[in-house]
């Protein structure tokens, strides 16, 4: 290993970092959007949305989103 080169990992976490940047503002807008402003919330008591409504759905795709994002950044955190 002494006589080898260190990976060049700078494209790899250019590309990384846009994915997150990009991934997380566009989950961003779609929860502005989508909980926010097409339906009323209520940051006192909001319920959650368990029916296949529209309103369900956004909460569950939002959501998982969130958790697909941040199950990431402990990849990124672990390795």
């Amino acid at each position: 290993m002494k006589n080898r080169k260190p990976f060049e990992l700078k494209t790899l976490i250019a590309i990384y970092n846009l994915v997150q940047v990009t991934g997380n503002m566009v989950l961003g807008c779609y929860g502005v959007y989508f909980l926010f402003w097409k339906f009323e919330y209520n940051f006192s008591c909001q319920p959650v949305d368990y029916s296949t409504t529209e309103h369900g759905m956004a909460e569950l795709y939002a959501t998982y989103a969130y958790f697909l994002f941040k199950l990431l950044d402990l990849f990124d955190t672990v390795s």
